[in-house]
């Protein structure tokens, strides 16, 4: 096996394919191999994980999408750090379409179709205000579309990376600020 063939691996997790990267890290779609669990995996940048506060931003990501418990909302399975400093976060692997790329495909929507699909979103971000939790980038691409047991068109929601909680702890520090991109 040569060597950019071996696996590579996180802990319990082999990394098995790259799904996409962005500013802040990679997704990979991974096998939990004690489970035999595929998953979707998080993992933060290393020259951000070297930032304490980026690193409590990715954190806090994984707690606050962990609390949006919905059908259409995507199920945060763990958050880990390593002993070398590499972060990530475990969740559900989701298969399907951007909604970006359906709305390429298939524009124009007939009206029960856009409600079907905005529905299904619009049940995510109502738990997660009850919860106090802002989604803040809600965007065609953080929105994952299936044919599935459930239905057409079902919906999940990705990446509450940007999420803010609307209630602060007295005390707690602010992570994000006017005028910084994230």
């Amino acid at each position: 096996m040569s060597e950019s063939s071996k696996p590579r691996r996180l802990g319990d997790f082999e990394l098995v394919k790259e799904l996409g990267s962005g500013g802040m890290g990679t997704v990979w779609e991974a096998v939990q191999t004690s489970l035999g669990r595929r998953v979707a995996l998080k993992l933060l940048a290393p020259h951000i994980s070297m930032s304490p506060t980026a690193l409590q931003r990715f954190q806090r990501e994984a707690e606050m999408a962990s609390k949006v418990m919905h059908p259409n909302s995507v199920e945060i399975y763990d958050f880990q750090q390593l002993s070398d400093g590499r972060a990530f976060i475990v969740m559900e692997l989701v298969k399907g379409a951007e909604l970006t790329d359906i709305i390429e495909a298939d524009y124009p929507f007939e009206p029960e179709r856009i409600i079907r699909i905005l529905s299904q979103v619009c049940g995510v971000l109502d738990v997660g205000h009850r919860l106090k939790v802002i989604h803040r980038d809600l965007k065609p691409d953080n929105i994952m579309v299936d044919a599935s047991a459930q239905g057409k068109d079902f919906v999940k929601v990705l990446d509450f990376g940007l999420a803010k909680s609307s209630e602060q702890a007295p005390g707690a520090t602010q992570l994000t600020m006017a005028g910084t991109a994230i």
